[in-house]
């Protein structure tokens, strides 16, 4: 593939992998790295996915505006609040403050 190297080893033999599909980043390009196994989307796919992020977000623990909406998080007294993730530091929140 062209273009596209594994972000764990760095090597280029690289092969299509199917698919990775989500109801709201769509269907993108997945890749397996034929040296060390591991499976990945490309850089730029990831790229476009930070772009679309969340706008007026910000991570509570690295203050980073890479925010991503992961789910939801349902309980009897406050019912269903969304999950955001942060594509810097990986850290999981909702808005309200119940930050893990």
């Amino acid at each position: 593939m062209e273009g596209v190297r594994c972000p764990r080893c760095g090597s280029d033999h690289i092969t299509m992998y199917g698919y990775s599909i989500s109801t709201w980043k769509g269907r993108r390009k997945r890749y397996k790295c034929l040296d060390c196994g591991r499976t990945f989307l490309s850089q730029v796919e990831v790229s476009e996915a930070r772009r679309r992020g969340v706008k007026g977000l910000r991570c509570p623990s690295c203050s980073s505006e890479h925010i991503v909406r992961i789910g939801y998080v349902v309980s009897a007294s406050r019912g269903r609040r969304q999950r955001y993730k942060c594509m810097d530091c990986g850290r999981t929140f909702t808005p309200s403050g119940g930050d893990t």
